[in-house]
């Protein structure tokens, strides 16, 4: 089989369903067609592992001239990680929408939108140079604006309004950094190794302007400004994605930049990792300590966004590969425990409107398998064996002792033990405290993803067969 014909193939079925969706009329199509495509796209990934999962690198260019270079794709086994991931959770969001998004307005925007993020997401994971991986990057990061402005609340608008404006700013950076890159290396090229290895002060400048680009993309702090006011507006299934994948072209970009475009040895000897250790603590803390204080349960589980990427920026920072076997891994955790949580909490809004957390006393009697759910996603977010969120945290802590980072250790388990501060009283207030509600749980295109992603926080840790972790372990073998 050709393998390397499924590249562009899945790129232009995201651009076609997002066409599609745009012009088509009748509101059960529409979403039907996301959903179609959204299966299309996550089966030219899956056919793509057996050549990837044994080592190589597929590529795919077209070859028309000069000037066409954003038609170049390139997969290893990091790419395709990540873009199998984003096209899952792609399509488990677009399933949970037609229950939820139902008899909702605009959605030929929503859905379109849904589908044009979804091809920027796959063009720049597949990207082969860095050039047409800051296109595909804008074009991901801007129409998502207009998820985060859908309900149309004064509120929202003015979210959006500071997402559009972050979002700009690290594009920018991103570009000018590129153009760094350029003409530091005299190349673009993702697949090369170690494009900078010589530190300078325009090195330096490159690796902030990564760092700004990256950190805004991925609610780091200092750049996670935008993230606790864009997802408690949004629409749930739009928050989902927002928390579960696209903040993860963050993790993605810092992986490249650490481990790619960068020598570890130059950021070893420069101190410049530093930079990213830092960022990775302040956020693991301050998105925890923000949480414990948040009602609203959008919010809160915004805020821990905020903490659980601080985990992946403290993995990658190690410069090590247990710490960046935590990293990748933890990328999937949280993708798959935060979608999760996001739903079932999306769930609840729309079948009782309850925002509120102290709202949510009793509801785990009259809606059992979405608290159920919700629950599932705690525990694996605090870390519970054998739930992922276990596994990814142990690798990580494991990571920073073999560094020597022991400072590190006790951060994990004090930030473990923030996140059951915060989850555990939502888990005891809804199953073990009595309240008035007649909710029940809602219809199958809700109930589906639920149990989609309550399955995958602990069928690969409980099984002998786990694809993510394997992955993880062999790009943090190869350290790209």
């Amino acid at each position: 089989m050709n393998h390397e014909i499924l590249l562009p193939v899945a790129f232009i079925l995201c651009l076609v369903g997002s066409v599609a969706c745009y012009l088509c009329s009748d509101d059960r199509v529409r979403s039907w067609c996301a959903v179609l495509v959204s299966i299309a796209v996550l089966t030219a990934f899956l056919l793509m592992a057996p050549a990837v999962l044994s080592g190589q690198v597929l590529a795919w260019e077209l070859e028309e001239g000069p000037g066409l270079h954003w038609l170049a794709f390139r997969v290893d086994m990091l790419s395709w990680f990540f873009g199998t991931l984003a096209s899952a959770v792609w399509l488990l969001v677009s399933i949970f929408s037609m229950g939820y998004m139902k008899g909702s307005h605009k959605l030929a925007r929503y859905y379109g939108t849904l589908m044009l993020t979804m091809s920027g997401a796959v063009g720049a994971f597949m990207a082969a140079e860095l050039v047409p991986f800051f296109v595909y990057f804008e074009l991901m990061s801007i129409p998502a604006y207009y998820l985060v402005v859908h309900d149309g609340t004064d509120e929202a608008n003015r979210a959006g309004t500071t997402y559009l404006f972050m979002t700009i700013a690290g594009g920018l950076a991103l570009f000018f950094a590129t153009v760094g890159v350029k003409y530091i290396s005299g190349s673009v090229d993702i697949g090369a190794r170690h494009l900078i290895d010589t530190p300078s002060r325009l090195a330096f400048g490159v690796f902030a302007g990564f760092l700004l680009a990256f950190f805004t993309k991925g609610g780091i702090f200092p750049m996670h400004i935008w993230l606790a006011r864009a997802h408690p507006v949004a629409p749930s299934p739009a928050s989902a994605l927002l928390s579960g994948i696209m903040i993860k072209m963050g993790a993605y970009g810092l992986i490249r930049t650490c481990y790619h475009m960068f020598s570890p040895d130059m950021l070893r000897l420069t101190g410049w990792f530093w930079m990213v250790l830092a960022a990775g603590v302040v956020s693991m803390l301050l998105g925890s300590f923000a949480a414990l204080v948040q009602e609203d349960i959008k919010r809160r589980l915004a805020y821990s966004s905020i903490a659980q990427m601080g985990y992946v920026a403290l993995g990658v920072g190690m410069l090590g590969p247990l710490g960046l076997r935590g990293a990748i891994f933890h990328v999937f955790a949280h993708a798959v425990m935060k979608s999760l949580l996001f739903l079932s909490a999306g769930a609840v809004i729309h079948e009782t409107g309850k925002r509120r957390i102290s709202e949510w006393a009793g509801l785990g009697k009259t809606m059992p398998l979405t608290l159920s759910a919700f629950a599932i996603g705690a525990l694996t977010m605090i870390g519970f064996p054998p739930l992922a969120g276990f596994l990814s945290k142990y690798y990580l802590g494991l990571g920073a002792a073999y560094e020597g980072m022991w400072e590190f250790v006790i951060l994990l388990v004090l930030s473990s033990w923030l996140n059951a501060a915060y989850y555990l009283p939502i888990v005891n207030l809804a199953f073990f405290k009595r309240g008035e509600s007649r909710s029940c749980d809602p219809g199958w295109s809700m109930l589906v993803p639920l149990l989609v992603l309550s399955l995958l926080c602990v069928a690969f840790t409980a099984s002998g067969l786990n694809v993510p972790d394997s992955v993880a372990r062999a790009v943090a073998g190869m350290r790209l």
